[in-house]
């Protein structure tokens, strides 16, 4: 048994947020209970679906922010290690080209900051 209401306010002290996303981490490296691939754990309007909440459920029904219709949320372990690994890889690409991309940026400033870039803004 799910108790959603007990995870509806967002952490805010540093301790309890690392706390919150190390429990959702490993919570979505295990397999989903099999019931909730075909029912719902919660239902969820679209202002409560945050990941404190959303983490730590297998399923969900996630309801359209303008009341149209509602989403069926499912927690997939797979796709959630691939990608894992996809922003592991990026984070290690943009920490090894960062100096690179500073230098391309102060390099690129005065352009970006003159007069003339701004005309092109704000006449096109």
């Amino acid at each position: 048994m799910v108790k959603a209401e007990q995870m509806l306010w967002p952490p805010v002290h540093p301790l309890m947020i690392a706390a919150r996303a190390s429990k959702a981490l490993l919570h979505n490296m295990r397999q989903p209970e099999n019931a909730s691939d075909e029912r719902p754990q919660v239902n969820i309007p679209a202002g409560s679906a945050l990941w404190f909440l959303l983490g730590n459920l297998d399923s969900a029904t996630v309801s359209n922010a303008d009341g149209s219709g509602v989403a069926f949320r499912k927690r997939d372990p797979k796709l959630f290690k691939e990608l894992s690994r996809r922003v592991a890889n990026n984070y290690r690409t943009l920490v090894k080209e960062w100096p690179n991309l500073v230098e391309t940026y102060r390099a690129a400033v005065p352009e970006l900051t003159s007069i003339e870039a701004w005309r092109k803004v704000f006449e096109n």
